[in-house]
């Protein structure tokens, strides 16, 4: 579309950044990265896996897996701080270990 003369180009309004950042990741490719559960000497291989716009959202979703399943745990009345997840790429390169007792902040012990 051709402007005329002196008037000024409108900006579409792209609302916060983290709309900008959504509307990205909904064009871009997800990755897909393993969140293997390690349980008191058990490996339970996440044999789906997730998909993520990036890596930068990796470790956030490492701590929501490990707040949930310890969260099951409290319901069932036990809790194992020694547990972990190792997040792999589907290169199978590991990308991070994510312990259970850095998920969640412990108080008054």
């Amino acid at each position: 579309m051709k402007r005329k003369a002196g008037e000024k180009r409108k900006l579409a309004n792209t609302g916060s950044a983290a709309d900008t950042h959504r509307r990205w990741c909904a064009h871009s490719p997800m990755a897909t990265y393993f969140f293997h559960l390690h349980e008191c000497g058990t490996v339970v291989p996440d044999e789906e896996g997730q998909g993520l716009p990036s890596q930068f959202n990796v470790r956030d979703a490492a701590k929501r897996e490990a707040r949930s399943i310890m969260a099951g745990e409290v319901q069932a009345g036990r809790l194992c701080l020694s547990c972990w997840i190792e997040v792999m790429d589907q290169n199978q390169k590991l990308l991070l270990v994510m312990p259970f007792k850095e998920a969640l902040e412990v108080t008054g012990l």
